[in-house]
């Protein structure tokens, strides 16, 4: 009888423990719908919109937007739905280029840890700014800075706990490579980058009045991979726009999110690990100065999913 009554006690007291650990843990993963979006909405502007700028004298005004479907490993794992999208203006001096662009992107996301689920949706609004080099041999450097605010509504689909969190985020991404010509119309970029972004520490209240302290979260990625793209020409030698195919491989470290509720610290899920990405599209040449340009991603790894972008380039 006493084994049994030991057993039945240590249940009793072990089972709140681990639900307890798992409501904390569900909240924690908020952050990291959080830190994703931001790197995506990062991506963006790196991936398909700095990539464009060659030596000219030309401006040059854009548009994107992107969609992407992604399941993250936390530990236990989140679901991402989100889109971003930025517009902005830039200015090429032969070999010098830099623009500035505004930003948004916005999420939902599910999470489940142990019997635990929840739900909830982000946003960010901010602003970016960037360089690019290209020397006479096509080494190239380039660099962004982002910054903004990104908000989030979270509610639990198994308890009653529901908040919002506000907070800052800024992002910074460093890069370069090499062009290599392999005919007039066939080349092949080689490049890697380092890529940081910070969310902000945040305080708030939970509808159930438990006290929420998000700390700061970091992100630190290191990106390497190549492009290939084959120029589209037509009848007379027209220039018809270019295919682009890709693959890289990105680590990220330091994705950790730390959350105290009350005065208990809640588990610490991250997304640190290695994720492999495949690039595929098309930038089509309305006229001289336009460029419609479409394309998409797949992910395998930490992330799993897929990803899709559409952009308008006009020149002048």
């Amino acid at each position: 009888m006493k084994i049994k009554f030991s057993l039945i006690a240590a249940a009793v007291i072990i089972a709140p423990n681990l639900a307890l650990g798992d409501a904390n843990k569900s909240i924690a993963e908020t952050r990291l719908d959080q830190s994703q979006l931001v790197n995506l909405t990062q991506d963006l502007l790196s991936d398909r919109v700095i990539t464009t700028f060659k030596r000219s004298d030309d401006w040059e005004i854009f548009a994107n937007g992107g969609g992407s479907v992604l399941k993250l490993n936390s530990g236990s794992h989140i679901n991402h739905k989100g889109a971003n999208a930025n517009l902005g203006l830039g200015k090429s001096f032969d070999d010098l280029s830099f623009g500035l662009a505004f930003e948004y992107g916005y999420s939902r996301f599910d999470s489940k840890v142990g019997n635990t689920e929840a739900k909830g949706n982000s946003s960010l609004m901010g602003g970016a700014i960037f360089a690019k080099y290209i020397s006479d041999e096509k080494y190239y450097t380039n660099a962004s800075f982002h910054m903004g605010k990104i908000k989030t509504d979270h509610e639990s689909k198994t308890t009653s706990e529901a908040f919002d969190t506000s907070s800052n985020y800024y992002a910074v991404d460093l890069g370069g490579g090499k062009i290599f010509d392999f005919t007039k119309t066939a080349h092949f970029d080689l490049y890697a980058k380092y890529l940081f972004s910070l969310v902000d520490s945040d305080e708030t209240i939970s509808f159930n009045g438990d006290a929420i302290k998000f700390h700061s979260l970091s992100s630190h990625r290191l990106k390497a991979g190549f492009e290939f793209n084959k120029a589209l020409r037509s009848g007379f030698n027209k220039d018809r726009g270019l295919f682009y195919a890709g693959a890289a491989f990105q680590y990220e470290f330091a994705n950790k999110a730390q959350v105290n509720i009350g005065p208990n610290e809640a588990p610490r899920p991250h997304l640190e690990g290695g994720t492999v990405v495949g690039d595929l599209g098309w930038r089509i040449n309305l006229s001289k100065s336009t460029a419609f340009d479409i394309g998409g991603k797949a992910y395998i790894g930490k992330a799993r999913g897929g990803a899709a972008n559409a952009g308008l380039i006009i020149k002048f």
